[in-house]
């Protein structure tokens, strides 16, 4: 096939040809500062002794005695929800658990109906909206009464005031969707215990906890940048923290809804989106195509998607290497200020990515013109940013869908740009191929008949299904080929954003 598209970059960047673009200047950030690892053991004792857990065994059977003990128990179809019953006391709280518990339905529906090869919004199942409405229905302040008042072994449900017939409608939504029969699917029923914890003290002491209790748990649990993260997942539990983490680390941390209204809701759906996609389609799914289904459900329910998810991208790195881009000063200065955000999520995902996807292919086609790498198409390159250095540019050129991206070595420099460039151009794809490609059989519910293809010949290359459904393969390395890729390449430069 001749000299990969890898090799030509790194070929390019050899190229006198590059030396034209250095009228920039490179700006040196300082070295961030080495924090401590935290004492875990320390954290573990103290998170023991705030919750009168000393009694507790030093083993796995701890954890699920603690979480019975601390919090409160709803099963939201696939999750078993957990809830701090202390926070309960807060009405703001509850009102903030029945929003979770009503995204999470939302959220399995949406998904109930991307697998319906006939329509897009198909009813939702007589026990899905009977959990529905009565959760619509709590109130936090009426919550705090019935939480004061419940019997210590009371199940949540109960004490939230569910009938006897919300009871059972709870019991069939949960097993409906565990095992599939709300999908037409048979699964194998497991669940997913999702964990939230409201502040980030509850967050660290709760994982450093875990830590204590197994071995093979504890590299997993206390990592050295525990503090900056807000996730854990050990097999089914999947423990969320429902702040960021703050820059002088406090305890309380900083409001997910401070840049956006549904920046909590978001962040807890996203990492239930994966679980949703995951427990339907197991590993049978290209792990790109996986993660923009789980991106784009979460745009599909809040219109947006700012989420941050754990690092899922196939590109591989190299050592740093360093382009300019024209305009900056060459007696040095202070560029102009920019968000710490990348371009990538200045719309925060509403539109589908579409206009900083359409920026960067015009961007990095005037790259690949001036480095005189141009093939395989002037359509195929997009522009990455180099990290903390906004005037230091590369490419990352398509095809970037499959095993691709996997192959595209990027420089190190530019490899957090890279991923999320993927994490939109991936998510993009999707809503063009639900939108705009069309399958031979017509209809729009493609995306739906490839789902169910997967399920039911999941052995199958995922190119050949593309192939029976569209006519073409997803992607490949020439825009001759017509494949799915190049065909959303075309439409992405010439659709208006």
């Amino acid at each position: 096939m001749g000299e990969t598209r890898v090799g030509r970059i790194l070929r390019g960047a050899r190229r006198s040809a590059a030396a034209a673009l250095a009228v920039g200047v490179l700006l040196t950030a300082p070295a961030p500062a080495v924090a401590q690892t935290p004492d875990y053991t320390e954290l573990a004792t103290r998170f023991r002794a705030a919750h009168s857990l000393e009694a507790l065994p030093n083993d796995a059977s701890a954890l699920p005695q603690a979480l019975d003990r601390l919090f409160v128990s709803l099963d939201v179809g696939l999750f078993e929800l957990r809830y701090p019953a202390a926070s309960l006391a807060d009405p703001k709280r509850g009102d903030e658990f029945r929003d979770i518990a009503l995204a999470l339905l939302d959220l399995q529906l949406k998904w109930r109906g991307w697998l319906d090869v006939t329509r897009a919004d198909p009813p939702p199942p007589a026990d899905a909206a009977a959990v529905r409405s009565w959760i619509k229905g709590w109130r936090g302040d009426a919550l705090k009464k019935a939480m004061a008042a419940r019997a210590a072994d009371a199940p949540f449900a109960v004490a939230a005031g569910a009938n006897a017939a919300q009871q059972a409608a709870l019991a069939s939504c949960a097993e409906s969707f565990r095992k599939g029969g709300a999908l037409d699917l048979a699964l194998d029923g497991a669940s997913t215990r999702l964990v939230l914890a409201p502040s980030r003290e509850m967050f660290i002491g709760l994982v450093a906890f875990v830590g204590t209790l197994q071995a093979d748990w504890k590299p997993l649990a206390w990592s050295a940048n525990l503090a900056q993260r807000s996730a854990f997942q050990l097999n089914e539990l999947l423990l969320l923290a429902l702040s960021h983490p703050a820059p002088d680390g406090s305890p309380a941390g900083i409001g997910m809804n401070t840049r956006e209204p549904t920046g909590l809701l978001q962040h807890v759906t996203q990492y239930a989106a994966d679980r949703v996609v995951k427990h339907s389609c197991g590993a049978t799914l290209d792990p790109g195509f996986h993660l923009s289904l789980s991106v784009g459900l979460v745009i599909e329910l809040f219109g947006e998607n700012n989420a941050r998810l754990f690092n899922s991208g196939e590109g591989k790195t190299i050592p740093a290497r360093e382009r300019f881009v024209p305009g900056g000063r060459s007696e040095g200065g202070k560029l102009a200020a920019r968000s710490a955000d990348p371009r990538w999520r200045f719309e925060k995902g509403r539109d589908w990515f579409l206009k900083q996807l359409k920026l960067a292919q015009a961007e990095g086609n005037k790259i690949a013109i001036d480095v005189g790498e141009t093939a395989p198409s002037p359509l195929s390159h997009f522009v990455l940013d180099a990290n903390d250095k906004p005037n230091v540019k590369d490419i990352a050129t398509a095809p970037l869908l499959g095993a691709y991206a996997a192959a595209q070595q990027v420089p190190a420099n530019f490899y957090a740009d890279y991923q999320e460039c993927l994490r939109a151009y991936r998510t993009c794809f999707l809503h063009w191929l639900m939108e705009e490609a069309k399958p031979l059989a017509g209809g729009k519910r493609g995306v739906a008949q490839l789902l169910r293809a997967r399920l039911t010949r999941p052995s199958e290359p995922f190119d050949a299904l593309c192939t029976e459904l569209y006519g073409v393969p997803l992607t490949a390395p020439e825009p001759a080929s017509k494949a799915l890729e190049w065909q959303f390449l075309a439409w992405l430069n010439r659709v208006r954003a």
